[in-house]
């Protein structure tokens, strides 16, 4: 019986993204290697809007494939191309990440949303058009992973672009902070996050706009803390950060504001190596195994599973 080809395509812009590398090359390895006997795995970067030649050279390559949009990636195909995708595909499916759901051609038709938050999945999962399923973001498969649990002090540490994080002042001089927006600059952070033994998944809540935008978070920061062996500051009100860490987690800010961050920093620095410090590395040794390749790779089995 022959294999049902799913092809994760993104648009060119999105190329150096950290979206794209993990939710389309990362995302495709894991299901090759789990799920490869059932399906056939690809990868496709599209094409920019008005360029009809490449718009026919695509649609050739997803004739009969079910194709996963990152994001807004469909926005490339004219009318006439959404009018073939939507008859030569097996099937339509958009992976909103964090991405504003409900924009761009492609959300209407799409017989599958995909989402990686929990918040998202609830606050959407019964208003898309079409059906939702919920496929973990997973944590980045480059990291390794240090026993923490000794730690004597507490290494602090941010990896991320600096414009989506608030950092008090009175810490920044505490902290490692390796600020990258591009998937490249992540390779160097690499190196230094085994050092680090409290991560920072603490955002910048402005980027959801007033009134809030329909987009959220999934919990990626605090995936790479947990594969990484590490502890984690987190915002209580962050989208998915009680899901995951629970209420009791010992370095839960109370909200994003600097006097809950100060104070969540304090705790940690109080307890570590202490029995609240491996307490906390015991829950987010549960946040690895619920976000463990295999529990990815069976989430988006469950997914797929409608188009066969």
């Amino acid at each position: 019986m022959a294999r049902l080809r799913v092809v994760f395509a993104f648009r060119p812009r999105k190329r150096f993204h950290g979206a794209r590398i993990m939710r389309v090359d990362q995302l495709s390895a894991i299901a090759r290697a789990h799920l490869g006997e059932r399906y056939e795995f690809q990868t496709m970067e599209l094409f920019r809007a008005g360029q009809p030649r490449r718009q026919r050279q695509a649609l050739k390559a997803l004739r009969g494939a079910v194709v996963v949009f990152l994001k807004g990636s469909g926005a490339c195909f004219d009318v006439d191309g959404l009018a073939r995708l939507r008859a030569e595909t097996a099937g339509i499916c958009i992976d909103h990440v964090d991405a504003v759901v409900g924009l761009g051609p492609i959300y209407p038709i799409a017989d599958l949303h995909i989402f990686s938050s929990h918040a998202g999945m609830r606050a959407m999962a019964r208003r898309v058009p079409g059906e939702a399923a919920f496929v973990t973001h997973h944590a980045d498969p480059r990291i390794l992973t240090r026993d923490h649990r000794a730690a004597e002090a507490a290494r602090p540490g941010y990896f991320g672009a600096d414009f989506n994080t608030v950092v008090p002042e009175a810490l920044k001089p505490h902290f490692d902070q390796a600020d990258f927006a591009f998937s490249e600059d992540f390779d160097h952070a690499l190196a230094r996050m085994p050092e680090v033994n409290l991560h920072w998944a603490i955002r910048d809540q402005g980027w959801r706009g007033d009134p809030p935008l329909p987009a959220w978070k999934p919990f990626t920061k605090g995936f790479n803390a947990a594969w990484a062996g590490a502890n984690v500051i987190a915002d209580r009100g962050e989208d998915d950060a009680v899901e995951y860490l629970g209420e009791d987690y010992p370095y839960l800010a109370e909200d994003a504001s600097e006097p809950a961050l100060m104070n969540a920093f304090a705790r940690a620095e109080a307890t570590v190596g202490g029995e609240e410090w491996r307490r906390g590395l015991e829950r987010m040794a549960a946040v690895r195994a619920r976000s463990a390749p295999n529990v990815v790779a069976a989430e988006l089995n469950a997914a797929l599973k409608r188009f066969v």
